[in-house]
């Protein structure tokens, strides 16, 4: 009964604290405010740096997330009212997500990321994580995709969060586990390659990382290589760059990247299962489509990793893995086993729709 209500608790404790007058800013969870005192309030959140003299200039050092801010004191309060229209959805969509309740923080997010889409802020940065998180929840990941993006660029523009990175090779990356580079033949690719070309709020030269993984998921949903150009000082870029040319470079580059990455599997050099799992799906999806018959079986077999090893870590691949080995053996005329695989990626696919 108890947890029936922890929503309208936590709402009312937040109607009560920022109409209770209090001299300092209260932060969420019991947050300690940065250093100095509060100099500002904007879209960016509650700018906090040293006090300025009589009408000396405004320095903020530091902004906190109008998600974060309960009550931003007694002399900021009132100016504080004209941004209510961000500051309470803000509030209201992490306290559901941190109650597990995605469904419920979507909407509160979805209008805030009309407005903080590629601005580069801790609010923006929170509002684009929690957005690709609650879509992720429910399985939407072309839609999970922008603010995905929009996070990538606020991140490096230096704005920190506390969203949930993956780490690559140890490293946190800017890669999500949740957003594999292959598709299969799943429906709306095209039109989520489409809205991905046309997005306007990237800037290739201030989030250059941020746009290489614009293009470079565009050219997965195409099946289709990396394209000239990329930030490759990002490990993250130079991973999904690597992928895509080993699934679909028909040339020596191609080859040479299947080479690497396979050299690494064997030498159980990619320590992530999910990293793992891209890098067999790229392998051995460059390798069914050799003219060469004990390439394209070895192919399979790196696809097979997936449905036998890696579905925890991959579940979008499982299904997708196992359809292109099944076409792959199909062609070579093993009816039997390709049928076989077929059912199996079928019944993956129904597992994935039943989870809650």
């Amino acid at each position: 009964m108890i947890a029936r209500y922890a929503g309208l608790i936590a709402v009312l404790g937040f109607v009560v604290a920022s109409q209770t007058a209090r001299a300092e800013p209260v932060l969420a969870g019991g947050g300690v405010p940065p250093e100095g005192a509060v100099v500002a309030v904007g879209f960016e959140g509650l700018g906090f740096g040293p006090s300025p003299g009589e009408g000396g200039p405004v320095e903020v050092t530091e902004w906190v997330a109008w998600s974060r801010v309960i009550d931003p004191g007694d002399e900021w309060r009132e100016r504080a009212t004209q941004f209510r229209g961000v500051w309470d959805p803000a509030w209201r969509a992490r306290d559901r997500l941190l109650r597990g309740d995605t469904l419920g923080a979507e909407p509160l997010l979805e209008e805030l990321f009309e407005i903080y889409a590629g601005r580069a802020d801790p609010t923006a940065a929170e509002v684009a994580a929690g957005l690709a998180r609650a879509r992720l929840a429910r399985g939407a990941r072309f839609s999970a995709l922008e603010p995905w993006l929009s996070w990538v660029s606020a991140h490096e523009a230096g704005i920190s969060s506390d969203a949930t990175r993956d780490t690559l090779d140890g490293e946190p990356t800017v890669l999500l586990a949740a957003l594999p580079p292959f598709f299969g033949d799943e429906e709306g690719a095209a039109r989520a390659a489409e809205r991905l070309r046309v997005v306007g709020w990237i800037d290739p030269e201030r989030s250059r990382a941020a746009d290489s993984l614009r293009r470079l998921y565009v050219a997965a949903m195409g099946d289709e290589p990396a394209p000239d150009g990329l930030y490759t000082s990002d490990r993250g870029v130079r991973f999904l760059a690597q992928l895509l040319d080993a699934a679909y470079r028909d040339d020596a580059l191609g080859g040479d990247a299947r080479a690497a990455l396979a050299s690494r599997l064997r030498r159980r050099e990619i320590p992530e299962p999910w990293a793992e799992a891209w890098a067999r799906v790229a392998v051995g999806t460059g390798m069914v489509r050799s003219i060469d018959v004990g390439e394209r079986l070895e192919g399979v077999t790196h696809l097979l990793h997936l449905p036998a090893r890696l579905s925890k870590a991959a579940p979008s691949l499982a299904p997708i893995a196992l359809r292109t080995a099944a076409s792959a053996l199909d062609e070579l005329g093993e009816k039997e086993s390709a049928a076989t695989l077929w059912a199996e990626a079928e019944r993956f696919d129904t597992q994935r729709r039943a989870l809650p």
